[in-house]
């Protein structure tokens, strides 16, 4: 099943200071947990340090890394694989969501 995150992962709508920046949501377009030049989803789900464990857990459940480029075909392989990333992905976005709540806080108060 496609829900919310997983939308968000594949569109890069979402939780993204990238995305976020369009719309005067963020300030800046710099990565919340390690300071990357640019968080979009890309980054968020195959290059931030700051999910490495859990992304390093998901290719090793699944058996291969997982990247841009091979994402959509590894979940499609089988429901479990499937429902492996879609575990790493709400983890990661859940997280990333009460960062953007926080974030909203001291961006609207400064």
């Amino acid at each position: 099943m496609v829900d919310f995150h997983l939308t968000q992962a594949l569109t890069g709508h979402g939780c993204f200071p990238d995305y976020l920046l369009r719309f005067g949501k963020a300030d800046s377009e710099v990565c919340w947990f390690c300071g990357h030049a640019r968080d979009d989803a890309t980054h968020t789900l195959f290059e931030c340090d700051a999910w490495a464990e859990r992304r390093r857990t998901c290719c090793i459940m699944i058996g291969e890394e997982i990247t841009a480029d091979n994402l959509v075909q590894i979940m499609l392989d089988s429901e479990e694989r499937w429902n492996v990333i879609h575990r790493f992905v709400k983890e990661v976005l859940k997280a990333k969501e009460e960062e953007e709540r926080r974030e909203n806080e001291a961006y609207m108060h400064s």
